[in-house]
């Protein structure tokens, strides 16, 4: 089993702001310790600078939802993050050579879709932030149910036709606490997202790995608290939900690449 090490989920230290001007130093330092210790247990290093840049620029640089809670100013924030992804890649590197790197969005679809990930592969047309594809290593698709835009398998296509780097399904699930996934039950959507995967396969755009998030029911990130939600393939009592194991049987050595 590899790990890969997300070091920007969601949110930031207390005192730190990602519009900081040391926040790029400030992360490429943790991603540097993250590579130093990594080193010492002999394993390949996967890292994720920053989870979903565009979700966080949006939330916290546009329309002010989440800490800073700074509005009107998303594409500053993308253009500030690809800085901070673009320095973090050089610390770890530095350390690490053969460090392996994760790019991860919802791609969506529309006009903005990939305006973050161009600014970090250098792709974009409204002034460099000193990105090139070598920053750019493996993509992932972040896709839920509630998601609106293309299917999964049409995603995959888009973004590997766009970015021409390796695509995985960096994170999918249905939990019970979400409304618009009350419609179906967990294998239904597990089977549509592997089902979508081997299409995408066969028609030319091969799809690296699934990773079902979380993996064990956890507490329910926007509910009451102690209230927890049924979204894992392992179930807080320590058992296996059949409803996703089933499938997983079903669609054998397909999904062996799910985890």
């Amino acid at each position: 089993m590899e790990v890969i090490w997300d070091l920007v989920h969601f949110g930031f230290p207390i005192g730190v702001s990602p519009f900081d001007p040391f926040f790029p130093e400030l992360l490429a330092e943790f991603g540097r310790r993250v590579a130093l210790i990594s080193k010492q247990y002999g394993q390949r290093l996967w890292v994720c600078p920053v989870n979903e840049p565009s979700i966080t620029a949006h939330f916290c640089g546009q329309v002010g939802q989440w800490a800073p809670g700074v509005r009107r100013r998303g594409y500053e924030l993308k253009r500030k993050l690809a800085r901070a992804q673009i320095a973090t890649i050089r610390a770890v590197r530095r350390v690490d050579p053969d460090a392996r790197f994760l790019y991860c969005d919802p791609f969506e679809g529309g006009r903005w879709q990939f305006e973050a990930v161009d600014l970090l592969a250098g792709r974009a047309s409204a002034g460099s932030v000193g990105g090139s594809a070598e920053f750019l290593d493996v993509v992932g698709i972040n896709h839920y149910p509630h998601f609106k835009g293309p299917q999964i398998a049409r995603c995959i296509a888009d973004v590997a036709q766009h970015l021409s780097r390796p695509v995985v399904l960096s994170e999918t699930s249905h939990h019970d606490g979400h409304p618009a996934h009350h419609h179906e039950n967990k294998g239904a959507w597990l089977r549509y997202v592997l089902d979508q995967c081997e299409q995408a396969e066969r028609g030319g755009y091969p799809v690296l790995g699934v990773c079902w998030y979380p993996a064990i029911d956890s507490p329910a990130w926007n509910g009451r608290k102690g209230e927890f939600w049924s979204h894992g393939l392992f179930r807080m009592d320590g058992t296996l939900d059949l409803s996703l194991t089933d499938v997983i049987v079903q669609h054998g050595s397909s999904a062996a690449k799910a985890a």
